[in-house]
């Protein structure tokens, strides 16, 4: 239930038990007044019984709820009638009031109960033009209670104050609550006065007095009491018809005001939603826009914690990583224009990218042609081994798609690749400053694989020993030497493969695999 409906109940409440008792049974049912007084707010079913069993006990004393008939439950009708006030309905009351009649107002609490509640469904099952039988029907799996059925009394009671006019009489031949027969649902059937037949009856109460009143007069000072009664007659409806007029023009001014209250807040409202609706647009576009500039695990990070600070600073953990670079691209660049230079470059990134992110990697930075992928991990301890592995066969998958591209601007038919590879620990975590922060590795292993894949030859891969002892049985053909590497004052063993090597390899492995199954 929207607690724009529980205004009522709580100022009802507090009228008659107090503020301080309002309070406490609030919070004991486990929410508080500030929380229900907030008209974007709801509360469950569950609330709402407890609510009733929390001022059943303050009053009663005794913790279970009382019978249907227990004269507490009264206050929940009294909290019916006050539903239909003007400022506990709030932009709803003019809109009733424009109806015209009881009757259409039944009819739309009916549907209105029903679009918008999970728990019951009501139907207007006849009418007449002074008369109404409403059900109200649990849905499969839900309960009532008594404060709920005297509450609907009340506001079915109440409806036709909305015009001015008397209460109505409500009978309840069927209830839920019955103690000797309990019914499968609730059925009211409502008596009320129409409009139509209240000015009727207040037309002939003015004339009829104006009349008595004339003729009264006529036999007291006049000899022609009938004359005096005529007078009296029009007289009355002259007062009925000024009187009619006057609270027309009260009720039409205020009317308006209230209907002009709702409109301007319906207006901010709307252009709030407008405005709001256009900003979530605005970053949910730009969301798209920056993600293809950052990381999968970094993006990952973000929406986990988009309100956490950004800190400078890395931890150090076990990681390879994989330099990737076209060959011939500094030739390519002066022989042929920007368009189809950039257009080979993402032809090579769109190959590239996809491996990478199917075996675990990340994209670190792109370097003009070439690519920086990282093999590491940021939640959970992953055995140094495996993210060697992921990483040769990142690095032989490259190898052998990008030799699946045709090139007519070189020799070999294909686009050609070099790349290195090395392992070990490094830093990963944000560099830079307030200005411009990047998420990225440190450590002589990025020194490392640079270096390495610049030794490498067109279509070789060259990676350090450690890596290629993670992940022989994909290249168990291979040539291993050692090899000078600038800045380092030994020599570095490392392991070299090629893509025929690579595929000689692996038809070899998947051949023994399938005469000596494991």
């Amino acid at each position: 239930m929207s607690c724009r409906l529980l205004r009522s109940f709580l100022d009802v409440t507090a009228e008659r038990f107090g503020h301080a008792f309002l309070n406490r049974v609030v919070q004991q049912a486990g929410l508080s007044v500030e929380w229900l007084e907030d008209a974007n707010h709801w509360v469950s079913s569950v609330w709402l019984e407890r609510i009733a069993v929390a001022i059943s006990y303050h009053v009663t004393g005794s913790p279970t709820i009382p019978p249907y008939e227990h004269p507490l439950w009264q206050h929940w009708r009294e909290c019916g009638w006050a539903n239909v006030r003007p400022h506990s309905m709030g932009p709803l009351w003019p809109m009733l009031f424009a109806l015209g009649n009881p009757l259409q107002v039944y009819e739309a609490s009916a549907k209105m109960t029903t679009r918008g509640s999970r728990t019951m469904t009501a139907k207007l099952i006849r009418s007449t033009s002074d008369e109404c039988t409403v059900r109200f029907t649990l849905e499969p799996g839900f309960q009532d209670w008594s404060a709920a059925c005297w509450s609907r009394i009340g506001f079915l009671e109440g409806v036709p104050t909305i015009w001015g006019l008397p209460l109505a009489r409500v009978e309840h031949p069927v209830c839920i609550h019955d103690s000797a027969c309990p019914g499968q649902y609730c059925e009211y059937v409502v008596h009320f006065t129409p409009r139509s037949r209240h000015r009727w009856q207040r037309l002939a109460a003015m004339t009829g007095g104006g009349a008595a009143l004339g003729l009264a007069t006529g036999a007291l000072i006049s000899d022609a009491p009938a004359l005096c009664g005529a007078l009296g007659l029009m007289s009355g409806a002259m007062i009925d018809g000024w009187l009619r007029y006057l609270q027309q023009l009260s009720h039409s001014r205020e009317d308006a005001s209230r209907l002009s209250e709702q409109l301007d807040i319906a207006d901010h409202r709307y252009r709030d939603l407008v405005r709001e609706r256009q900003n979530l647009t605005h970053a949910l576009l730009l969301n798209r826009k920056i993600a293809g500039y950052v990381t999968r695990d970094v993006l990952e990070d973000l929406v986990a914690n988009p309100e956490g600070d950004i800190e400078l600073g890395g931890v150090r953990t076990d990681a390879a990583v994989l330099f990737v670079d076209l060959v011939g691209f500094t030739a390519r660049c002066e022989t042929e224009s920007p368009e189809l230079v950039v257009g080979v470059l993402n032809r090579f990134f769109a190959t590239v990218d996809p491996i990478v992110h199917s075996n675990g990697g990340v994209i670190d930075k792109r370097l003009g042609d070439g690519v920086m992928a990282v093999f590491a991990s940021r939640t959970a301890a992953i055995d140094a081994d495996t993210l060697r592995r992921s990483a040769v066969r990142c690095g032989l998958e490259v190898l052998a798609a990008v030799a699946e591209i045709p090139d007519t601007h070189r020799t070999s038919g294909h686009l050609q690749v070099h790349a290195g590879l090395a392992a070990g620990s490094l830093v990963q975590g944000n560099m830079g400053s307030d200005v411009k922060l990047e998420y990225t590795v440190i450590g002589d292993v990025v020194n490392l694989a640079s270096r390495l894949q610049h030794a490498a030859e067109p279509d070789e891969l060259v990676m350090d020993a450690d890596c290629w002892q993670a992940a022989r049985d994909l290249v168990p053909i291979a040539e291993q030497c050692d090899l000078h590497v600038k800045g380092r004052a030994r020599t570095v063993a490392v392991v070299r493969a090629r893509i025929a090597t690579w595929k000689s390899g692996a038809s070899a492995a998947a051949s023994a695999t399938s005469h000596n199954p494991v």
